[in-house]
């Protein structure tokens, strides 16, 4: 969990300029900004997490389910 916590605030930004581009071709643009939505507030309660401390426990499990969010993107959000 050491590149997470070191680079958390990066995820943010990388999931905000993710959220704030295009769309690509062959997604959905309507279900993959909803989704990208969801991935930056995860990805913002990921980085609060870092910075408070919180246990390798809930940051496992808060990064896991940003991973998930990102593979709704992957797997659901195509044409």
């Amino acid at each position: 969990l050491a590149p997470l916590k070191e680079k958390s605030g990066l995820l943010v930004e990388r999931a905000k300029a993710w959220e704030s581009a295009a769309v690509p071709a062959g997604y959905k643009p309507v279900e993959t900004a909803a989704v990208l939505k969801r991935l930056v507030k995860q990805c913002k309660t990921v980085n609060k997490a870092v910075k408070k401390g919180k246990s390798d426990a809930v940051l496992t499990a808060s990064i896991t389910t940003a991973h998930d969010i990102f593979h709704e993107i992957m797997e659901k959000c195509r044409e």
